[in-house]
């Protein structure tokens, strides 16, 4: 496989090697106070983080394999409920919209088998919202 040479941007490649320079002088920071702990101690830090990756790797296979979705940050849905204002026809649909949105639907409403499954498995809301974009346009 044959490797491009793209040029970055000259913001990216400032800020990549300022980037660079910190990183550097943390490690250095870093080499020097290690420098001056025992072994004993060193020995004891990397026990702890061994321990700390293991266990952090074993539960994250152990979660693998439980069928119970449980995520740390759950996703939380917003909704956003329009005002009446907001839900004027004319300013969200207009004639040509609404009749692209009906010609849609037929069609949809006329696949069957696989590809209708696969287009519903991967839009799980779209005849949902045709539908909701229907009301809207005859509501008003």
């Amino acid at each position: 496989m044959k490797i491009k040479n793209i040029r970055l941007p000259k913001v990216f490649e400032l800020f990549l090697s300022k980037l660079n320079i910190v990183l550097l002088q943390f490690a250095n920071y870093l080499q020097r106070k290690s420098n001056k702990m025992s072994s004993r101690t060193k020995k004891i830090f990397l026990c702890i983080f061994c321990c700390a990756v293991i266990f952090e790797c074993t539960s994250v296979a152990i979660k693998s394999f439980n069928k119970r979705t449980s995520y740390i940050f759950p996703s939380v849905i917003v909704k956003n409920i329009p005002g009446p204002n907001d839900l004027r026809a004319d300013k969200i649909i207009s004639k040509s919209e609404f009749g692209r949105i009906r010609r849609l639907k037929i069609y949809l409403d006329t696949l069957s088998g696989p590809k209708k499954d696969t287009l519903l498995m991967r839009r799980p809301h779209l005849l949902d919202t045709l539908t909701f974009l229907e009301n809207i346009y005859l509501k008003h």
